[in-house]
């Protein structure tokens, strides 16, 4: 593959001036005071953990209910008593100094409790003061334990700043070491009494732990937070929970959005131990959105990176190009360009089809900006290529009645060569039936594959024929797979679910082995569950009819449709003795846990001596045969779709198109092909609403052999406006000359 980098230079400088127009723009990076350069850490920040949320299309307050959500998600509620403990590990940096919001004395260290002077010691601070909600320590709702309101700081100056209201002053009464807090008379407009002003460089942190506690508390909880000074802050009919004057003073605040490097790292600490993050530390954006009604600005790529080109490819076959872009937040969509069409063909997904010997040159052009463009040089041949080798999975591992078809792969992976045999070195254990095999008694049997081309090459397999199912105890998430079949137990009780009963998960018991790592034989009635990775990584619990559990409003357990966030329950952490925290997503109805008292799996808010933590496992699906029909029908159907929907939108649905739909039908089983023929009018109307309008529209072959509605005109669904994409020859062409130019003078210079 030669995927080329677009650098040019004279280019560059005549497009110089488009800056202005695309809106780059520089900024400088605030810093943390000298003294408190030294706290760095060894806590790694991920790049977006909220990378799954779109905004493209959210209203103000849809963003702050999704937000709204996902602060509790997760969240573990902490005392005021055990705080301490807590921002011993989050406000002290790695030198054991406090990094302190309050002053600038970086000299407290974690046993330093004294309150004499400034530098003397430190205490607990609520940024929200505990009088505003009525004195109690812990808060009405955990407030008093929340690490993104609780500060360690400096007692002195805690003190001085008591319950006041932040704010500015300009004519400050009293002030800490070397003028770094003041506090005095407000000089912001909207209040005029006494306010403590944080440094500059605190005042970003600060406003968005304000923009965190109305998006989770004032909004969603009983309590007013308006006793004594808290009514300078908070409305709760107000702007998303803030008064018009706190509204104004922390979005003016919020603008120090290059944000000092410990403030991302502290909130990677609170995750730690409270297990939740606040969003607008990654995206500050959102606050300027929310509560100003800011458009988010949108990300434009900087450069185009093409992946999956390979160097060389068949004539007639295919591959698939994907992009990434820098930086990674900027938008990622594409416009795909074959200047070669009579060699290669590009699908708008990036799917290319090789259709004559020669060079084939594939653009991929941002649709946010047609300067910023990558492409990649494929040479299309038809040389005869000859097998050369083939290669069985294994170890396969199979139980008694369970059928496999093992997937073969071949070197090199274009061969046409690609036929073979399968043979058992024990027919009575292992049957071949075809392409799969047939476990038949318990037993160890060698399966050997050759291939028809060259039976000289062959590949050889151990197959071990188990008499029952054997689950395997989930030791780290990474080992897991899409689609393995998993199940939910407590193995120090013996204890595995069983199949939904009104709001919660029978209890079965269930033999492991001594060591607790293998679940020796599933119990019938047990709820045989599949791993389902969503796009934010995390794991999804879902049944053989592709359906997610999940909790309802009363906090009874079902199943939806997948494709539905509401309630899921979701496997995403694992502690030191291998049990999984299972939560259920879109609410607060707590975890899945199983009660030793009432012998059942549901969920509670909180592990306890009697409430466990469950553990996971699993079996390959891989290893052990195919994921179910309704799971592979519903995979065949979004692939459809995805492949189909940008040109039944532009009213331009290629033959290419439909053929490799077509294709992919053909390939499926017949115990596929007829769930989807049979759910048709049930899980799969939209899709049966797009193939009708399409075979009606261009009379292409009817390959699901079913009656079409004749429609000569596109849903309102299907007739959505989409994004125009000009071909804008002449600018692509001259951009395609001048690429040209620079390769042909690049190779002269070289």
């Amino acid at each position: 593959m030669v995927v080329k980098h677009i650098h040019f230079k004279r280019l560059a400088l005549l497009l110089g001036s488009l800056s202005l127009i695309f809106g780059f723009s520089s900024s400088v990076k605030l810093s943390l005071p000298t003294k408190v350069e030294a706290a760095s850490s060894s806590v790694t920040v991920p790049d977006d953990p909220f990378s799954d949320i779109d905004t493209s299309t959210m209203s103000r307050q849809k963003l702050f209910n999704v937000l709204g959500e996902r602060v509790k998600q997760g969240w573990t509620k902490i005392s005021y008593g055990s705080l301490g403990e807590h921002l011993k590990k989050v406000d002290f940096d790695s030198s054991g100094k406090l990094v302190d919001i309050y002053s600038d004395k970086h000299c407290i260290t974690a046993g330093m409790t004294g309150n004499s002077s400034e530098g003397a010691g430190w205490n607990k601070e609520h940024l929200i003061p505990k009088s505003w909600w009525g004195g109690n320590e812990n808060g009405p709702n955990g407030e008093g334990g929340d690490i993104f309101n609780m500060y360690a700081t400096d007692c002195y100056i805690n003190s001085m700043r008591g319950n006041n209201p932040f704010g500015e002053t300009s004519s400050p009464t009293r002030t800490s070491h070397g003028g770094f807090s003041k506090l005095g008379p407000s000089s912001f407009n909207g209040y005029k009494e006494t306010v403590f002003e944080p440094n500059d460089v605190w005042k970003g942190n600060i406003a968005r732990s304000y923009f965190y506690f109305a998006l989770k508390y004032v909004t969603k909880m009983g309590t007013t937070y308006t006793s004594a000074n808290g009514s300078v802050h908070f409305n709760k009919d107000g702007n998303f929970g803030l008064t018009t004057y706190s509204t104004n003073l922390f979005l003016k605040w919020n603008k120090h959005k290059e944000k000092n490097e410990w403030e991302k790292i502290r909130c990677e600490k609170a995750f730690k131990e409270q297990g939740n993050r606040n969003p607008f530390i990654y995206h500050p954006e959102w606050a300027d959105y929310i509560w100003g009604g800011e458009e988010i600005p949108v990300s434009k790529p900087e450069s185009i990176e093409i992946v999956g080109a390979p160097d060389r490819l068949r004539l007639g076959k295919t591959a698939q190009l994907s992009i990434t872009v820098t930086p990674k937040e900027a938008i990622d969509t594409v416009e795909w360009v074959s200047y070669t069409p009579t060699v290669a063909s590009v699908t708008s997904d990036g799917l290319v089809k090789a259709l004559g010997v020669g060079t084939a040159y594939i653009y991929a052009y941002s649709k946010v900006s047609k300067s910023i463009f990558n492409y990649a040089e494929i040479q299309v041949h038809d040389d005869p290529i000859n097998v050369t080798s083939i290669k069985l999975p294994s170890p396969i591992n199979i139980a008694i009645g369970e059928t496999f078809t093992p997937q073969v792969t071949f070197t090199p992976a274009d061969t046409d060569q690609k036929g073979y045999t399968l043979t058992s070195s024990d027919p009575s254990k292992l049957e071949v039936s075809g392409k799969s095999i047939i476990a038949k008694a318990v037993g160890n049997v060698t399966l050997t594959a050759t291939s028809t081309s060259n039976t000289e090459i062959k590949s050889t397999a151990s197959v071990a024929i188990s008499e029952v199912k054997k689950y395997t105890r989930l030791e780290n998430l990474s080992s897991l797979s899409d689609g393995d079949q998993i199940v939910i137990a407590s193995p120090e009780k013996n204890a595995v679910a069983g199949q939904l009963n009104d709001t919660f998960l029978d209890k079965l018991d269930a033999t492991f082995s001594s060591d607790k790592v293998t679940l020796e034989a599933v119990p019938t009635g047990t709820m045989e569950l599949y791993a389902d990775k969503a796009s934010d990584g995390k794991w999804n619990l879902v049944n053989d009819s592709n359906k997610a559990l999940y909790t309802s409003g009363q906090k009874s357990l079902s199943f939806q449709k997948v494709d539905s966030s509401k309630g899921k329950w979701t496997f995403y952490k694992m502690d030191a003795d291998f049990k999984v925290t299972i939560d259920s997503t879109g609410n607060g109805h707590g975890k899945l846990l199983y009660n030793v008292s009432a012998t059942r799996f549901t969920n509670y808010q909180a592990a306890s001596a009697n409430l466990l933590l469950p553990t996971i496992y699993y079996r390959h699906v891989s290893s052990l045969g195919t994921v179910s029909p309704s799971t592979q029908a519903t995979a065949y159907v979004e692939d459809f779709m995805s492949k189909t929907g940008e040109e039944c939108a532009s009213r331009n649905v290629t033959s290419s198109t439909w053929d490799l739909v077509k294709n992919a039908y053909t390939s499926l089983t017949n115990e596929i092909k007829n769930y989807i023929k049979t759910h048709l009018d049930s899980d799969f109307v939209t899709f049966k609403a797009r193939y009708d309008l399409i075979v009606s529209k261009y009379g292409y072959d009817n390959f699901l052999g079913v009656k079409v509605a004749s429609s000569g005109i596109l849903t309102s669904e299907e007739n959505a406006t989409k994004e125009m994409i000009v071909p804008a020859s002449l600018l692509l062409g001259g951009l395609l000359a001048v690429g040209l130019v620079f390769k042909a003078k690049r190779r002269k210079e070289n």
